[in-house]
C-alpha cells in the first residue's frame, strides 16, 4: 500500500509539472495588447533581453518619430511597463507553485528487543499531510485566477502607457506648431519694429508709436519662449514615456497634426 502512495504522490507531482506552458502568460499579455493598441510588444516567450530591446528601439528611431512609432517603443522600453510585464513571471511561478505539494515524509520505527534472544523490530512509514491533497485543486483554482487577473492588469497598463503616449505626442505637435506660427509673429513684428524705427528716424511717425512696435516685438518675443518650453516639456514627456536616454532623445518627430 505504501509503494502506492508514493507513486501517485509523484504523479501528482509530475502532471502539475508539466500542465503549465512557461510562455503562456507573455503570449496572453502580447495577444490582448495588440487587440487593444495594434501594436506588437515581441514577447510570446517572455521579456526580451535588453540588448534586443535597444536594437528594436533604434531601428523605430532610425526614420523619425510618428505616433504609432511612439507607441511601439513604449511598449516594449516604458521601465514601468517592463516591471509589470517581469511580473507575469513572478505570478506564473506561483502558479506551478500552487499545483506542488510538499515532499512525503519518512519515519523509521524501532523496536528494542526486550530479553536477549529477541530480534530488532524495524517499521518504516511514509507520511504525507492528507489536508493538502484535499486543498490542492481549491489552491490551483485561486493561483489561476490569479495569474488571470495579472494578465489582465498589466495589458491593461500596457493599454494606459499606450494611451498617454498619444496624448503626449499629440501635446508634441500642437506644441511644435505653435512654436512655428509664433516664430512667424515675431518675425513679422520684427519687421514692423524695423520699419517703424526707421519712419521714427525720418520725422514720418511719433515716439509712441515706436514704443508701441517695440513693445509688440517684446511681448511676441515672450510667447515665443513660453511657446518652446512648453514644447521642450512636452518632448521630455516622451522621452520618460518611452524610457529614452542619451544619444536615443534626439529623434525627429515627422508627423505633424491633423
Amino acid at each position: 500500500m505504501k509503494v502506492k502512495v508514493l507513486c501517485w504522490i509523484s504523479l501528482t507531482l509530475l502532471s502539475a509539472c508539466a500542465s503549465v506552458d512557461h510562455s503562456k502568460g507573455y503570449a496572453d499579455v502580447n495577444a490582448l495588447v495588440q487587440q487593444r493598441t495594434g501594436a506588437d510588444v515581441g514577447m510570446d516567450g517572455g521579456v526580451p533581453a535588453s540588448e534586443q530591446i535597444a536594437e528594436r528601439v533604434n531601428a523605430l528611431l532610425k526614420n523619425g518619430l510618428t505616433r504609432k512609432k511612439a507607441v511601439a517603443v513604449a511598449l516594449i522600453n516604458n521601465q514601468r511597463l517592463l516591471a509589470a510585464y517581469e511580473s507575469i513571471g513572478v505570478s506564473q511561478a506561483d502558479l506551478v507553485q500552487a499545483g506542488l505539494l510538499k515532499n512525503p515524509g519518512f519515519s523509521i520505527d524501532v523496536g528494542f528487543p526486550l530479553t536477549p534472544n529477541s530480534l530488532i523490530e524495524w517499521g518504516l512509514s511514509l507520511v504525507q499531510d492528507f489536508l493538502e491533497l484535499l486543498v490542492l485543486p481549491s489552491r490551483k483554482e485561486i493561483a489561476a485566477q490569479q495569474f488571470a487577473a495579472d494578465i489582465h492588469r498589466v495589458s491593461s497598463e500596457a493599454f494606459h502607457t499606450a494611451t498617454e503616449v498619444e496624448s503626449a505626442v499629440i501635446e508634441l505637435q500642437a506644441a511644435t506648431r505653435l512654436v512655428e506660427l509664433q516664430a512667424d509673429v515675431v518675425k513679422g513684428a520684427r519687421a514692423a519694429r524695423d520699419l517703424a524705427a526707421a519712419q521714427y528716424e525720418a520725422g514720418n511717425i511719433y515716439e509712441l508709436t515706436l514704443t508701441n512696435e517695440q513693445a509688440a516685438y517684446q511681448q511676441y518675443r515672450l510667447e515665443l519662449a513660453q511657446a518652446e518650453i512648453r514644447a521642450a516639456v512636452a518632448r521630455e514627456r516622451i522621452n520618460s514615456l518611452l524610457g529614452l536616454s542619451g544619444s536615443a532623445t534626439a529623434w525627429v518627430l515627422v508627423e505633424a497634426l491633423q
